[in-house]
């Protein structure tokens, strides 16, 4: 890394750390397990650059839902059977290896994460992977 990336990177955890939902989660003793959750390391100092951004912007975004009075709505519901099937099915049909466990690596690299079945993914993830999966 360069002086300017090292000296960036400890801007931003300085910013992670003084916001005052990682200060409540440090004193309750579930800090760790919120990074391991969501990153997969039990420090923020194990993370890349992108990654402490993308920490930064998540955390400012809870910070600002908070001082508005509550959360955002979203769409955090999770895909309907009719979503399953249909990703499934097409998956079979334009799939150069139509296996689950290809179909698995491939939700992996479109949703970013890794769910342990097809029915905890969102309606939203499942409206990308089907559009992905399309576009095969």
């Amino acid at each position: 890394m360069t002086t300017n990336q090292i000296i960036y990177r400890k801007q931003l955890l300085a910013k992670i750390h003084q916001i005052p939902f990682v200060k409540q989660a440090k004193a309750a003793e579930g800090w760790e397990d919120w990074l391991k959750e969501r990153y997969g390391v039990t420090s923020s100092a194990k993370l890349s650059i992108d990654e402490l951004d993308n920490l930064l912007n998540i955390l400012n975004d809870r910070e600002s839902e908070a001082k508005i009075g509550g959360s955002r709505p979203r769409d955090e519901s999770k895909a309907t059977d009719r979503q399953i099937t249909a990703m499934v099915s097409v998956w079979r049909e334009r799939a150069h290896n139509p296996s689950e466990m290809a179909l698995r690596s491939f939700v992996e690299r479109i949703i970013k994460r890794k769910p342990l079945h097809l029915e905890q993914i969102t309606k939203l993830e499942a409206t990308k992977i089907i559009t992905a999966i399309k576009r095969l």
